[in-house]
């Protein structure tokens, strides 16, 4: 039986999950909707309101989630969890995934990213492209890896941490809940819960607690 499948998101990367789909799995689905804020434009059919989701989903929804509000991100999978909606991978056929490689639920794998050895991927991750992985990592949950990072070896990568593009982690590193990594930043050392690591505007690494509002 086909399922519905709802994209929480309706800009960017919730566009390139529709384009996947319906590029590569169009048979998989009955019907496919990106969900937006009720202050957004529909901008066709396919597009559904937020307050609509409690109305149609059900055991045979399956949902995948685009963005990085890590707080937006957390209440949607609770909403759909208690509906009975089920998390779904969303994976490009031309992503390279090793077979020894495990993969949770609601990730996003975009084209010519590669998870490498024993890498270990928990649930509602979004990697982008052009991005590596290296053998033996764990990445938990509510992740965005962005386009052309690379993740070293026997790294750990915690929960709701963004990694800016191009970054690069050091091998064996560690980084923690809720972390920043910036665009085009080096990282060489494990990054405690809650800070940003950067090299915007200095030669070094500099690692700055976080502010949360």
């Amino acid at each position: 039986m086909c399922s519905t499948l709802l994209i929480f998101g309706g800009q960017s990367t919730a566009i390139e999950i529709f384009e996947v789909i319906k590029r590569y799995f169009r048979n998989d689905y009955d019907k496919v909707y990106h969900v937006i804020a009720n202050t957004e434009e529909k901008l066709n059919p396919s597009y559904l309101y937020d307050s609509e989701v409690s109305d149609i989903a059900n055991k045979n929804t399956k949902f995948i989630i685009s963005f990085a509000n890590h707080k937006l991100r957390l209440k949607i999978e609770e909403l759909m969890n208690s509906l009975g909606a089920e998390p779904t991978n969303v994976i490009h056929p031309k992503a390279e995934i090793s077979p020894s490689a495990t993969i949770g639920k609601g990730n996003y794998i975009a084209a010519n990213a590669v998870i490498s050895s024993n890498v270990n991927v928990g649930d509602n991750n979004v990697f982008n492209y052009n991005l590596v992985v290296g053998h033996d990592t764990t990445i938990e949950n509510h992740n965005i890896i962005n386009p052309g990072v690379s993740i070293g070896g026997n790294c750990h990568i915690a929960s709701r941490t963004l990694i800016g593009a191009n970054s690069f982690i050091l091998q064996g590193k560690r980084i923690g809940n809720d972390c920043i990594v910036d665009a085009l930043t080096y990282i060489d050392r494990d990054i405690d819960a809650g800070f940003i690591g950067t090299n915007r505007d200095y030669d070094n690494l500099r690692v700055l607690r976080r502010i949360k509002f």
